[in-house]
């Protein structure tokens, strides 16, 4: 377990502050700090769970649906900050913070029914 929680705690540095110090340190939309971030983690998240925390082999049916489950968290987070940035007058810094409960819940979910042995 604490393997895990130290990956969430990775993937939460990257894909919650890095588009905050991408968008506040370089002046980049939230939404192309968001993808960049998200994509990342989701990279990293990847690496460190299958050769750390489950100690399993690279393997390719996995890795796509994986990166499938997290391609829909993504496209859920990006519609998030969208409809935010069209309808609310929320700092760019602080949209990717709003999409991520909703994102977490999906990941759960959907890893707990496609990648669980």
């Amino acid at each position: 377990m604490i393997p895990f929680a130290l990956v969430g705690g990775v993937f939460n540095l990257i894909e919650l502050y890095g588009p905050y110090y991408i968008v506040t340190n370089f002046d980049w939309s939230s939404g192309v700090a968001y993808t960049l971030c998200f994509f990342l983690a989701t990279s990293v998240a990847f690496v460190l769970n299958t050769f750390i925390t489950f100690k399993s082999k690279f393997n390719v049916w996995n890795a796509l649906r994986y990166y499938a489950i997290y391609a829909g968290a993504y496209l859920i987070g990006i519609t998030i900050i969208t409809l935010l940035k069209k309808f609310t007058s929320i700092e760019e810094q602080y949209l990717h913070f709003f999409p991520a409960p909703t994102v977490y819940i999906w990941n759960f979910f959907m890893t707990n029914r496609f990648l669980k042995k």
